[in-house]
């Protein structure tokens, strides 16, 4: 019976001492928990309490996100000015330092295309008689030919630029001549070299072949079966002749190719800045792109903050010129300007005095009472308009002072129009704290 109520009693006594614990959690520790209305509230008291101070608040925590999109915008900016640095260093290799016609460019670019074709046929075409000639060595195939392909190339290149030092009269007719001479001397007895080995790569392709059908050719003769003597010499004569015509094809496209690749070499100079300034255009244009939306992150972002900020005022129902006034106020502070309290007050007595200018010739003095109204009213605005908007109570005392003169009436609206404007950027420079 005792063991049965062991368990029972320590239940019942961790249920009790649970209990008794929240309560004095709820006892004690609640009231010290921040009541989230009573938080709220305090925030808007501070906030009505002192607008300036939460405008210099809001200013320092949008900071770091403004500083973080105009450093990725300096950032994009940098790369267009590099582009255009890259762009025009490359307009002064043409002529004039104008970009070519479309026509030029297309003439350039498919010849520099029909130069890379045919390098690509020359040295398909030079390997395999390259490596006949040096007795299957693929090694020194291979860099014979990028040897022997690399003369035209710098041929046709040094042929360019003499003719462009001809051209300019930077080099005399005569020393032309013999430079252009030596080129061409220089090309032609490549390709001749080239086209006397052609014939090399035939005896050696069909040199296996040809053996095989002469060891037949006599294997039959020794046996003496006329049939196949006939056969075995008519396919000797068809390897022969195809050797022979395969000898004289390579021996033609050996100086197509190379005569080829001089030609269109000339245009190697002028394609390859073309292209480069394509590449640099194409790179401007992307960061330009870059730099409209960094541009584009950065306005979104001031116009959402100014949202916020501007919907916070009008809940706790604070005016717009109000915040108009602060924000000029801390601009005004970070800018370093002497007098930053009165910059809207001046602009205000300006208007005053402008009003209290032009009373006395609207309405003559002559007319009574009204006038020493009208100088009244004036010098009320004179005396309010350093701080704020006259109060309402002005608009009570309105009917005992009478309609108001029709000069009167069209000059005060503009006031508060004058007070409102403001420069566009100027929340942009509101937090800079340097």
């Amino acid at each position: 019976m005792t063991i049965m109520l062991i368990p029972i009693i320590t239940t019942v006594g961790v249920a009790a001492l649970t209990c008794w614990l929240a309560y004095l959690a709820l006892r004690y520790l609640l009231p010290r928990v921040p009541n989230p209305m009573q938080a709220r509230q305090a925030a808007r008291d501070r906030v009505l309490s002192d607008p300036l101070d939460y405008v210099r608040a809001w200013i320092v925590h949008i900071a770091p996100s403004r500083l973080k999109l105009q450093q990725q915008m300096q950032a994009t900016q940098a790369k267009v000015n590099r582009a255009t640095e890259r762009e025009q260093h490359i307009m002064t290799s043409f002529k004039d330092g104008k970009e070519p016609t479309f026509g030029f460019k297309v003439t350039a670019i498919t010849l520099f295309v029909l130069w890379i074709v045919a390098i690509v046929s020359a040295f398909m075409i030079d390997v395999p008689i390259i490596n006949s000639v040096s007795g299957g060595n693929v090694l020194f195939g291979v860099l014979g030919t990028i040897l022997l392909l690399g003369m035209p190339i710098i041929a046709s290149v040094l042929l360019g630029h003499f003719f462009g030092k001809r051209r300019a009269g930077e080099m005399a007719p005569i020393w032309f001549s013999v430079a252009v001479t030596v080129i061409l001397a220089v090309v032609v007895s490549i390709v001749a070299i080239l086209t006397s080995l052609a014939p090399i790569r035939a005896e050696v392709e069909y040199a296996d072949t040809i053996r095989k059908a002469q060891q037949q050719l006599t294997m039959y003769k020794e046996d003496g079966d006329q049939n196949a003597i006939l056969y075995a010499e008519q396919n000797l004569k068809d390897l022969q002749a195809q050797q022979q015509r395969s000898a004289e094809w390579n021996q033609a496209l050996v100086p197509i190719a190379a005569t080829a690749e001089f030609a269109a070499g000339f245009f190697f100079p002028l394609a390859l800045p073309l292209l480069l300034l394509v590449d640099a255009q194409g790179s401007r244009r992307k960061s330009q792109a870059s730099l409209a939306a960094s541009a584009n992150a950065l306005t979104n972002q001031r116009a959402r903050e100014y949202a916020r900020l501007s919907a916070k005022f009008q809940r706790l129902g604070l005016t717009q010129l109000a915040l108009q006034q602060h924000l000029a106020t801390v601009n005004a502070e970070n800018t370093g300007d002497a007098a930053p309290a009165t910059a809207i007050g001046d602009a205000r007595g300006q208007v005053a005095e402008e009003l209290l200018a032009q009373a006395p010739v609207t309405r003559p003095q002559a007319e009574g009472p009204s006038g020493g109204e009208d100088k009244a009213i004036t010098a009320e605005i004179v005396t309010t308009g350093e701080h704020q908007p006259v109060a309402p109570a002005s608009r009570e005392e309105a009917p005992r002072r009478g309609p108001a003169p029709a000069t009167q009436q069209a000059a005060t609206p503009s006031t508060p129009v004058t007070l409102l404007e403001r420069d566009s950027d100027l929340p942009d420079r509101s937090f800079d704290l340097s």
